[in-house]
């Protein structure tokens, strides 16, 4: 039977009765107790310091050892009235201890300190804990029970310890004197906490919003109220995960929402081209002044193609006629300025008189002709 200096046998399992046996790397959590050991010695408070048993392989067995005890050992679900009373606060105050010092190891970096010591107390079963001297201690460990099985829990937790005879007080003849009493000190029973629920901004909560629960106990997923967001919202989450939370001081949860953004209607074609026309051309941006100027360009460039042939040799002069001088008119022997007029209102009913669509340009093409003759 093996030995652990300065610790004594508790109880023993075989591990073909347990599952999901925890374990970090390549390594089960069995294998690198000295490692927890070492963790829970700086961390956590030197009377939680014995919480969890050392475990000793041997084969499938596994022999589990603790702290030398002076009164015989109890399993926790064996306990009644004060006594049970007494250490179900022992056992709270412990658990929330050491989900405290997970949660600083983690904000501290530590994460696989935190990991290993929280996947040690994943699986706690009250028939595995044993009560005595004023602590608990977790007998086995790191491994959960299956399911149906048929043999009882003392034939898979086997007790190892020794009983502890009770001395009895014999009065002797010859006075001695008395030994003065050892007064075991109270543990105070610590109120509960209030654990709140909070609707948020965009949402309310259906059910209750308000619990109360002691150090080390675990808010339960039917314990946690609904949420019915506001229209234009969906509800996302909590702040943080209220499921399996293990109570370790007052806590709020507020609701957290997303607005919910409506589907994009697709315009027709003929809509997205007029919208980008009026954004090119009316946008901000130096752009649509480069396109105003590129447009005035091609305008000047039409309207010269258009009048590209009004100088040309296709006007002809017309003759002025003249009663005098056999019908038509002759500018000879008068005025310049005078001479001008007449041609100018005979071209006036000859351009009547042809009916054509380029009549208005050529009138003025012709006019600014006759001012640069002058």
């Amino acid at each position: 039977m093996p030995r652990v200096k300065g610790k004594e046998q508790l109880c023993s399992c075989e591990q073909k009765h347990f599952k999901s046996i925890q374990g970090f790397g390549e390594h089960t959590l069995f294998e690198r107790y000295t490692d927890i050991e070492n963790v829970v010695n700086k961390k956590v408070d030197e009377k939680y310091h014995h919480f969890l048993a050392q475990p000793v392989i041997e084969d499938d067995a596994i022999i589990w050892f603790s702290k030398p005890y002076n009164e015989t050992p109890s399993r926790f679900t064996e306990l009644q009235g004060e006594e049970l009373t007494k250490y179900d606060i022992i056992k709270k105050n412990t658990i929330a201890h050491y989900q405290k010092n997970i949660e600083i190891l983690k904000n501290e970096g530590q994460n696989s300190e935190a990991e290993t010591l929280e996947n040690s107390i994943k699986f706690i079963n009250d028939d595995f804990v044993y009560c005595y001297d004023g602590i608990v201690v977790l007998g086995i460990w790191g491994m959960q029970l299956r399911e149906n099985i048929r043999e009882s829990i003392g034939t898979i937790s086997k007790n190892l310890f020794k009983e502890k005879k009770k001395s009895t007080i014999v009065s002797p003849d010859i006075d001695e004197p008395s030994q003065p009493e050892i007064e075991t000190p109270e543990i105070p029973i610590e109120n509960p906490f209030t654990i709140r629920f909070n609707a948020g901004d965009n949402g309310n909560l259906s059910g209750n919003t308000e619990l109360l629960k002691h150090s080390g106990e675990i808010i339960s997923e039917s314990e946690v109220p609904k949420v019915e967001p506001k229209a234009g919202y969906e509800f996302t989450g909590w702040d943080k995960n209220p499921n399996d939370y293990g109570v370790t001081d007052e806590t709020i949860f507020t609701a957290q929402y997303s607005p919910i953004v409506p589907p994009i209607t697709r315009l027709p074609w003929y809509k997205r081209f007029w919208n980008w026309l009026r954004n090119l051309f009316f946008g901000r941006g130096c752009l649509k002044w480069l396109l105003w100027l590129l447009l005035l360009l091609l305008l000047i460039l039409l309207l010269m193609w258009l009048l590209r042939g009004c100088d040309s040799e296709r006007v002809r002069p017309i003759p002025s006629p003249i009663a005098e001088n056999h019908g038509y008119m002759t500018t000879q022997g008068v005025g310049d300025g005078v001479a001008f007029m007449i041609r100018v209102i005979h071209m006036k009913k000859f351009l009547l008189h042809q009916n054509t669509e380029m009549c208005c340009h050529l009138i003025k093409v012709k006019c600014l002709l006759l001012i640069l003759q002058k």
